[in-house]
């Protein structure tokens, strides 16, 4: 079944375990300081130390992300710099689930993800997890940068 909208206790005990392992290893790594300067002015940024299960090279080096992982197969980060959103979109591939986690802590309500009509504030929930195939969008329209760790896990079934 299908739930949609998923809490990482819905997900298998090793599958949580993955899932806090990176974003251990993304608190530890200090990732939004080494992050800052590449911004700029640009509206957005991804930057991916993993794509579907091939690890890629980037300028900012984790070699914890290129570790192989069982069910993870996207380890990246988003950046949005203030005052920007996505248009809703959705993601073409349905064997797996999408993982955000934010990693900076943000004080307004303003920066969130919405997945049809959930709303995951990242005040509220730092970890938020959802069927990317679904229409969604995320919007920053705080003066704060947000950076939010982008994990694809496959589909547990």
């Amino acid at each position: 079944m299908n739930k949609k909208i998923y809490q990482l206790s819905d997900l298998p005990e090793d599958y949580q375990a993955k899932v806090n392992q990176i974003i251990d290893i993304t608190k530890r790594q200090k990732i939004t300081e080494q992050l800052q300067d590449k911004i700029g002015n640009a509206e957005r940024g991804m930057i991916f130390f993993k794509w579907y299960g091939q690890n890629s090279d980037t300028t900012l080096s984790v070699d914890d992300y290129h570790k192989p992982f069982n069910y993870i197969r996207t380890i990246g980060i988003s950046i949005f710099n203030n005052k920007v959103s996505t248009a809703k979109h959705f993601g073409p591939f349905r064997p797996t689930l999408r993982v955000l986690y934010n990693i900076n802590d943000i004080a307004s309500t303003q920066s969130y993800s919405e997945v049809g009509e959930t709303i995951n504030r990242w005040t509220e929930n730092k970890l938020f997890i959802f069927d990317d195939t679904l229409i969604h969008h995320s919007v920053n329209q705080t003066d704060e940068v947000r950076y939010c760790l982008f994990v694809d896990i496959l589909r547990p079934s």
